[in-house]
């Protein structure tokens, strides 16, 4: 146990950042402009928001300049996922970039038909819970996509399933940020 501890002291922000989850380790190098200490003290922020509430998900990244965010949703864990925001921010901002109060477009590859209460929308209405949601139309690969009105840096995405914890189903179990200057070239992110 004590090898452990001593192991778990011996890793470095990026990858505790890994190692929690929170992005891939691929992903997980402190950004060029950024201190260590400012980065430990966002991997800290992160991983206890994902303590604090496992259907948030925040992913941290390199601050890199984009009009447009995607989530490409590679597994979902059981039927078909379920987001009820996805906020996009810039380094060092507490700013949604993402609001549709502020211009930002959502988009998504479906939409569940039926439901009225899940709708592309509410990715960016700035409402939490599963009756303010958008959910994809079919459990395959699918994305959510959010077009800032100006190109913006970002550095941070958080994905939420369920903000008021009513429901704990359709999780994303893995997926892929990319980014774009304008929706012809991205980039992964994470």
């Amino acid at each position: 146990m004590k090898e452990l501890i001593c192991s778990i002291r011996a890793v470095s922000p990026a990858a505790l950042l890994a190692l929690l989850g929170l992005v891939s380790a691929a992903s997980a190098a402190p950004p060029r402009e950024v201190t260590e200490e400012a980065f430990a003290a966002r991997v800290s922020k992160a991983a206890a928001e994902k303590a604090s509430n496992p259907l948030v998900t925040p992913i941290e990244f390199a601050p890199t300049e984009a009009r447009l965010v995607r989530v490409v949703i590679r597994r979902p864990h059981a039927g078909q996922v379920c987001l009820d925001e996805l906020e996009v921010y810039g380094p060092d901002s507490t700013n949604n970039l993402a609001l549709g109060s502020r211009g930002a477009k959502a988009r998504a590859s479906s939409l569940l038909p039926g439901y009225a209460i899940h709708a592309v929308a509410h990715l960016n209405d700035g409402l939490y819970g599963n009756s303010h949601s958008w959910i994809a139309a079919t459990a395959g690969e699918e994305w959510a996509q959010i077009e800032l009105p100006a190109p913006a840096r970002v550095s941070r995405v958080i994905l939420s399933r369920d903000r008021l914890a009513q429901f704990s189903d359709r999780q994303i179990l893995e997926a892929e940020l990319r980014l774009s200057p304008d929706g012809q070239t991205w980039k992964t992110a994470a």
